[in-house]
């Protein structure tokens, strides 16, 4: 190109340089928005005071290897299949809705006198539960104008025994009392709008032009 002709092979090589650039300009400014958007969301989640719970957020970036111009972001919440603890409290918290029960009576909210599920960070005990491990009926207790409870009445020949056999953790505390409140009855339970990810992403979403932008080869 000495002369000053632009040869074929010279100006498919200019092309190929050209689209290079742009694909990894591309990736780059894609994966810097999916990165922003998961730490943000993350961020958000644990100012909410749910903690560990931000941890189910991931995120990927297609393709997985090399550059692209066509290249896609994801922002996720992890759990394999169909809708896990992470994804409904996220749900809950991110909106403002009503957390009803399923049998349309009443929602049972665990006291701190029931005793949490075997395993590393497990939940409260259902009233189910707490009636098969202390070997015990639980019952109702109304209280005019106030939520009504549910109660345990360690006097009653509850035997505080699992399935094998041995004494559960807390069940002897749990018999040697008279009467102790496990569940509190309501109707309903509203939580209140504590983030916003649509939010958060039109925010991100709205910064890929320029993310793109600042990879690309400055000229000289």
């Amino acid at each position: 190109m000495a002369d000053g002709t632009i040869r074929a092979g010279d100006f498919q090589r200019m092309i190929d340089a050209e689209y290079g650039a742009l694909s990894r300009a591309a990736t780059v400014g894609t994966r810097a928005a999916t990165e922003g958007l998961k730490t943000e969301l993350r961020q958000a989640i644990q100012a909410a005071g749910l903690g560990k719970v931000a941890n189910v957020i991931g995120s990927r970036v297609y393709p997985a290897r090399g550059d692209s111009l066509t290249a896609a972001g994801q922002v996720f919440v992890r759990g394999g299949g169909g809708r896990g603890v992470g994804e409904k409290i996220l749900e809950a918290f991110s909106q403002a809705m009503v957390i009803g029960p399923r049998n349309g009576q009443a929602l049972a909210i665990p006291t701190r006198n029931v005793p949490r599920k075997p395993g590393r960070g497990g939940g409260r005990m259902s009233p189910g539960e707490v009636a098969a491990r202390c070997n015990a009926e639980l019952r109702a207790g109304t209280r005019p104008g106030r939520p009504s409870l549910v109660v345990l009445d360690g006097g009653r020949g509850a035997t505080a025994r699992n399935r094998r056999g041995s004494l559960g953790a807390g069940a002897g505390a749990m018999r040697s009392r008279k009467t102790i409140v496990m569940f509190i009855l309501v109707r309903g339970v509203k939580t209140t709008q504590r983030f916003n990810p649509q939010a958060l992403y039109r925010k991100w979403l709205a910064q890929i032009p320029d993310l793109i932008d600042r990879a690309l080869p400055k000229s000289k």
